[in-house]
């Protein structure tokens, strides 16, 4: 007679089941998609990985996996990117499976489970370090296991990849299990997209030949977007890539495109372009926000020629585009899709504007001379990067500062337009970045932000002390720094 042995389900709520005496194993309905999980199972299924490997074998061979067994399980290590594994495998009934995977035998993280019952299988592993050993096994979508365990290989990473080293352990729980960056020589106008784990690892990237100064995750995961610049070529060439981590890549036209983007919606990004205008004899490179669709549609959602006022600002000269003054170096976006509002940096200008999306006008300016605000002890900032909301006001990298730069959040008074610096924060060395830098605050009070030209990721408790620190190589650009609760879509 042939012997069933069945998963247990646990309500994915609820806590992780134990390992229950006398030598039994007790199972837990799996996390969601490449959700990390404490060693030695995923979600709490199994607490001992050699354990699991044997039930999973003695079930196969027991014959408890009836039409639903596992054949045929092939891989094959995706041929663009060395850490992403492709798997196939057939069952004699139609089912809906998935696979758990990890670099030891008690995995650890899972495939989403497939949308239809179906006969033909195939899924992609994600999330993995390059040149690891893999093991990997299919199971039901109740965590039935329904092959034995398998053996894959990531292959080495590419010779000419740009890569970050962790110099000191991330310690601040928020942060991870994966960071997605961008690394930028920008003389030599090459990139490379970057997902690491907490480890420092690499476990998803993109070389790029152009200049990538923010990537952005979709708000249902599973892919990115970014700006390929061009500026030293010829910037009427600049393109929106919309990545999957899967691997395809969908490139939208764009002429002077620049710095950041934001998604409106899975297939539709706020992207900062610049646009062209001969004022009082000058001309002169202004800013405009476009939504661009994934199918290449465009929709123009604001333009600072039609709202602002053109005047020379401190940074005036700093830089021209196309043979243009580049009046207000527009440099970082951000989009509150409960209000459908947007927050523009403007770099030259000092200033950070909020933009109603539906009538494309200003609701306030903060900031710079043409400021809606009144500053509390005069606490002011600028030039700046990554604008934020937050409850009850703007979060900003605040690049130039007599002592460095530094991160900062302005509670705003809308009532009596009073802008109060209510917190900071700096390295305990301090670092300064004229470019780039960003800055993202967890419910806690601790805080993850990067530091642009001098190559640093830096991870602080609420208290600003040191809680991780990864850097690139000097000479290369460290972008936007977002943390993904998985590669796969939520």
């Amino acid at each position: 007679m042939n012997r069933h042995y069945h998963v247990r389900p646990s309500h994915r709520s609820g806590p992780a089941s134990p390992a229950v005496p006398n030598g039994h194993v007790r199972f837990a309905v799996p996390p969601g998609p490449g959700d990390p999980v404490s060693s030695g199972g995923f979600g709490g299924v199994v607490r001992s990985p050699p354990l699991y490997a044997a039930i999973l074998a003695l079930c196969v061979a027991a014959g408890c996996a009836g039409s639903s067994e596992a054949k045929d399980i092939a891989y094959s290590v995706d041929p663009n990117i060395a850490t992403v594994i492709h798997v196939t495998w057939s069952t004699a009934g139609a089912s809906t499976q998935q696979i758990a995977f990890g670099v030891t035998d008690g995995y650890g993280m899972l495939t989403p489970a497939e949308s239809a019952a179906t006969t033909s299988h195939e899924a992609t592993l994600l999330g993995l370090p390059a040149d690891t050993a893999v093991h990997f096994g299919v199971v039901g979508t109740d965590g039935t296991p329904e092959s034995d365990d398998q053996t894959a290989q990531t292959n080495a990473l590419p010779s000419g990849l740009m890569t970050m080293t962790l110099d000191s352990p991330i310690t601040n729980p928020n942060v991870g299990p994966f960071l997605l960056t961008s690394l930028t020589d920008v003389g030599a106008e090459t990139a490379s997209i970057l997902v690491l784990d907490t480890s420092g690892n690499i476990v998803w990237y993109q070389e790029v030949a152009a200049r990538v100064l923010s990537v952005r995750p979709t708000p249902s995961g599973g892919g990115v977007g970014y700006v390929a610049e061009h500026p030293n070529v010829d910037a009427s060439t600049n393109t929106v890539e919309a990545v999957q981590f899967t691997g395809i890549d969908t490139s939208i036209p764009l002429p002077w495109a620049h710095h950041d983007l934001q998604p409106i919606n899975d297939t539709t990004w706020a992207v900062i372009q610049h646009d062209f205008k001969v004022v009082d004899g000058t001309d002169v490179a202004g800013d405009r926000l476009v939504a661009v669709g994934d199918d290449g549609g465009k929709r123009l959602i604001w333009d600072a020629f039609d709202t602002l006022t053109v005047a020379r600002n401190d940074g005036w000269n700093m830089e021209t585009v196309n043979g243009a003054v580049d009046w207000i170096h527009a440099n970082g976006v951000a989009f509150d899709p409960t209000e459908g509002t947007y927050l523009l940096s403007l770099f030259a200008s000092d200033e950070v504007v909020k933009i109603d999306g539906p009538t494309g006008t200003n609701d306030w300016v903060l900031g710079g001379t043409d400021s809606n605000f009144t500053f509390t002890d005069d606490l002011t900032f600028g030039p700046q990067h990554a604008p934020e909301f937050f409850s009850g006001g703007v979060r900003l990298f605040d690049n130039a500062t007599s002592t460095g730069s530094m991160a900062a959040e302005y509670t705003l008074d809308t009532t009596a337009m009073t802008a109060t610096r209510t917190w900071d924060y700096q390295p305990q060395e301090p670092l300064w970045t004229p470019v780039l830098g960003d800055v993202h605050r967890f419910d806690d009070g601790s805080a993850l932000t990067s530091w642009g030209v001098t190559n640093q990721i830096v991870a602080c408790d609420a208290d600003g002390n040191p809680a991780g620190n990864l850097s690139a190589t000097p000479g290369e650009f460290v972008g936007q720094v977002t943390v993904l609760p998985s590669l796969y879509p939520h």
